[in-house]
């Protein structure tokens, strides 16, 4: 990363901004590749499920630090104004209504980066980060590497059950290959582990890192490729999850349509209890939690401060936790919530919750 003084920008970031204000517009690709008059810079991606579009983000960043906002074709550039150096943060929509992209040239890991999580939790309900589960992350993968080779050469790790952290590289060496994808995944598969980031070298010609909170940061390399194989998948897996937690609110005329967060195979042989789950969630201050029930199933009431939505948790099976929206659900709580859960205890997937079978009297009363 070049180092700046205070006011000072990247020479991407001046380039863009620069272009910005003679008027000039143009596509996220246009910016990276050889034909492109920007400088070279690596650029951290996070996709963002919005109720409201970015009007709100935008509102957000103005309300919380000195920033000038401009355009750039279908973006908005934000010039935020920091004590070390200046960046210019883009949101960026996709084809998807209510996805948007947020891209810097800040890494993930900055202190930069984490002012932008903070900006976005100021915006909430209404805007929330999305986190892949293991299906999505798989489905990213498996579609890189249908068509090219993929080569991992870090990745970390969580353990399923006591959330211990696993990292392991491989440098380049003359004569041997680096793990695939595939064997990655299935390598934390037999250890018990569920994947949090992995570092990919893709066809010998892309170097990115793929984060579990739905985003990516470019290197070097093919960024049309990027573009096609990284962050469309990303933005179409947030919007199969937007279409799945939308309008889930209970109503008198529509029962409840409760979600399943399946988890990973390791859960079998320890079943999630009360006491885990009211500590996970007790973290988050902007949550109540109340136990109604504990043993031998876990049913938990969750509340979410922010925009009054709520929720009853259920834990009936070992490797499922199940949502029952109730009279307020919102897309951006549920979405928190879901993504909450799912990141804490691994899990594999979420999806309509399957339908109960029906209960006849002699199940009630006992067959004799």
């Amino acid at each position: 990363m070049e180092r700046h003084n205070a006011g000072e920008m990247s020479s991407f970031d001046e380039v863009l901004w620069r272009r910005a204000q003679q008027g000039e517009g143009g596509s996220l690709a246009s910016l990276f590749g050889p034909r492109s008059p920007m400088p070279e810079a690596q650029l951290t991606v996070s996709t963002i499920v919005t109720e409201n579009g970015d009007t709100d983000l935008v509102e957000a960043i103005r309300r919380s630090v000195a920033s000038e906002q401009l355009t750039f074709g279908e973006a908005k550039l934000v010039r935020v104004r920091g004590e070390t150096f200046d960046f210019v943060l883009a949101i960026w929509p996709t084809e998807h209504p209510g996805i948007v992209f947020l891209a810097a040239t800040v890494p993930f890991t900055s202190r930069e980066w984490k002012r932008v999580d903070r900006w976005i939790s100021l915006v909430r309900p209404g805007v929330s980060p999305f986190f892949l589960n293991d299906d999505d992350i798989a489905e990213v993968g498996q579609g890189l590497e249908r068509f090219a080779s993929v080569e991992v050469e870090r990745f970390t790790a969580r353990d399923v059950l006591d959330y211990s952290s696993y990292s392991r590289g491989w440098p380049k060496r003359a004569g041997e290959d680096r793990p695939s994808f595939s064997e990655t995944i299935n390598h934390c598969s037999q250890i018990g582990a569920s994947v949090r980031s992995l570092t990919l070298l893709i066809n010998q010609k892309l170097r990115i890192h793929l984060r579990r909170q739905a985003g990516a940061t470019y290197y070097n390399g093919d960024f049309h490729l990027f573009e096609a194989r990284i962050l469309r998948p990303l933005a179409e897996a947030a919007e199969r999850r937007r279409r799945l937690l939308s309008g889930r609110a209970r109503t008198t005329s529509d029962p409840a349509r409760p979600l399943n967060i399946k988890l990973s195979a390791g859960r079998t042989t320890h079943p999630l209890t009360s006491a885990e789950m009211i500590k996970e969630l007790s973290k988050d201050s902007s949550l109540g939690v109340a136990v109604l029930h504990a043993n031998p199933y876990v049913h938990i009431v969750v509340t979410d401060y922010r925009d009054g939505s709520n929720f009853d948790v259920f834990v009936t099976q070992s490797d499922a936790i199940e949502i029952h929206p109730g009279w307020r659900a919102s897309l951006a709580a549920l979405t928190r919530l879901t993504d909450q859960l799912a990141d804490i205890f691994m899990g594999i997937q979420i999806s309509d919750a399957p339908e109960a079978a029906e209960v006849s009297i002699d199940d009630l009363v006992g067959s004799h």
